[in-house]
């Protein structure tokens, strides 16, 4: 099981992308970059947080930072 959530960089959750999902051997997700309310997140840097649960119990956290940026 996987949750996979987008933080700012005061740690606000900005979008949960997915939620108890069910994973399989392989899988893509995609952060379109906007918010819970489909509003374009600001620029600036962003923390995705993923969470695996196996059957067992056990859970793993792994983090990285994006950037969201726009042309001026």
């Amino acid at each position: 099981m996987l949750n996979l959530t987008i933080f700012d960089s005061r740690g606000r959750i900005i979008r949960r992308v997915v939620q108890n999902y069910s994973l399989a051997s392989e899988n893509t997700f995609t952060w379109d970059g906007t918010d819970q309310a489909q509003k374009r997140a600001d620029d600036g840097y962003y923390i995705v947080w993923a969470e695996t649960f196996d059957t067992d119990g056990g859970v793993q956290v792994q983090k990285t930072k994006l950037v969201v940026g726009s042309r001026y």
